[in-house]
C-alpha cells in the first residue's frame, strides 16, 4: 500500500508545472496587436458592422447615376411621380414581405394574391357596375382570405411555407385565369364605369 502511495506521489511530482507557461492569473491573455487599419478596412469593418447600410448606398449611388445619365430630365417633377406610382404596389407588397421573413417564413404567392384581388375590383366596378368602395372592400376582404388560407395552412397543418405559397400562387394565378379569360381591362371602360378606380390607378 506504502509503494502505492509513493508512485502516486512520485507521478504528480513528475507533472508538467504549467503555471510558468500560462503566466499569473492577473495576467491579460486576450490583448491583440491590430495594428494601424487603412481606411478600406474601416469601411469594410463598418459595412459589416451595418450590413442594413448597403441598399441604401446602392440606392443614392444609383440616383446619382441615373441623375448624371439623364440630366436634369430624371429628377423632373413628372420622372418623380411615374416612378413613385411604378414602385407603390410593389413597396406594400414588400413592406407586408418583410413581416413575413423576419419570422423565417416565405410567401411566394404574394403577387398572385395582389392580382386576384385587383380582378375582384375591376370586374366588380367595370363589369358588374357595382360602386368603386364596396368594390374595393371586396378586393380587400379577397386579399384577407387568400392570406389567411395560406396561415391556416402553415400554422395549423404544419407545412413548410415554400411549398404551401407555391401551391397557393398556381391556385391563385389559375382563378385569374378563370375570372378573366386571359382578357385584361381597358382603360377606357374604366374611364366611363369606373371614374374613382381609374384615379386611384
Amino acid at each position: 500500500m506504502n509503494k502505492i502511495s509513493e508512485d502516486i506521489s512520485k507521478d504528480l511530482k513528475d507533472q508538467p508545472k504549467f503555471s510558468g507557461d500560462i503566466g499569473s492569473k492577473d495576467q491579460d491573455h486576450h490583448s491583440f496587436e491590430l495594428g494601424e487599419q487603412t481606411t478600406l478596412k474601416k469601411i469594410q469593418h463598418f459595412l459589416h458592422g451595418n450590413p442594413t447600410i448597403v441598399p441604401v448606398i446602392i440606392l443614392i449611388l444609383s440616383v446619382i447615376g441615373f441623375g448624371f445619365i439623364a440630366g436634369g430630365k430624371f429628377f423632373s417633377a413628372f420622372n418623380l411621380s411615374l416612378i413613385v406610382q411604378q414602385v407603390t404596389i410593389v413597396g406594400i407588397l414588400a413592406a407586408a414581405q418583410t413581416l413575413i421573413i423576419l419570422t423565417a417564413g416565405i410567401d411566394l404567392s404574394v403577387a398572385a394574391m395582389m392580382v386576384l384581388a385587383s380582378v375582384f375590383m375591376g370586374k366588380l366596378s367595370v363589369e358588374m357596375g357595382i360602386p368603386t368602395l364596396p368594390a374595393i372592400m371586396v378586393g380587400m376582404i379577397s386579399g384577407v382570405a387568400t392570406g389567411a388560407f395560406n396561415g391556416l395552412l402553415v400554422t395549423r397543418l404544419r407545412l413548410p411555407p415554400f411549398i404551401v405559397t407555391l401551391g397557393t400562387w398556381n391556385i391563385f394565378f389559375a382563378l385569374v385565369i378563370f375570372f378573366t379569360g386571359s382578357q385584361s381591362i381597358r382603360s377606357s371602360d374604366i374611364e366611363i364605369n369606373a371614374p374613382p378606380s381609374s384615379f386611384l390607378g
